[in-house]
């Protein structure tokens, strides 16, 4: 809307966190069926007056009510962990939004293989995690691309940040 700021990597990061606990986080992609959720550390950003950061760790960061106050003043995520999953596999990433960066990555375990076969599957395995990664940000691009599909996209975002529960 009018008043929304933040980078496009913070916009996404925020669409996603919404995303997945809206819709349940799930797409098709190469058919494949990823699931994503976001956990905490949470840090919070907002360019203006009053506090710019706000860092929210330990217990359930998601759940609380500085998470919901944070979004209630117009902060959108900077920084999260990212999890994905496919099946029985599981990815979590420490991902920076204005750099567009994964701060770490773990990935599911590879089991007991000779190593070229261990190195193998680990490739295999973050490649699986970039195409599941592209494929939320390009659900996005096309939804954000197009006027139309925003509008109702950003209704459920204020939507989703009002009601929100925040635990204490």
């Amino acid at each position: 809307d009018a008043n929304a700021t933040g980078t496009l990597g913070q916009n996404f990061l925020t669409w996603l966190w919404c995303f997945s606990e809206v819709k349940g986080g799930v797409v098709d992609i190469d058919s494949d069926q990823y699931a994503a959720m976001i956990e905490g550390p949470l840090t919070f950003f907002l360019e203006g007056g009053g506090a710019h950061v706000a860092v929210l760790r330990n217990g359930a960061p998601v759940l609380s009510t500085e998470a919901k106050t944070a979004l209630l003043s117009g902060k959108k995520l900077l920084r999260a962990q990212v999890v994905v999953s496919r099946n029985k596999e599981q990815w979590s990433a420490g991902f920076d939004a204005n750099e567009f960066v994964f701060r770490s990555l773990k990935i599911p375990r590879a089991g007991d293989l000779d190593q070229i076969s261990w190195f193998q599957q680990r490739m295999i395995s973050m490649d699986r995690f970039m195409k599941a990664f592209i494929g939320y940000f390009d659900e996005f691009i096309k939804l954000r691309a197009d006027k139309k599909k925003w509008k109702p996209v950003q209704k459920e975002i204020h939507k989703w940040v009002s009601e929100r529960v925040g635990k204490k």
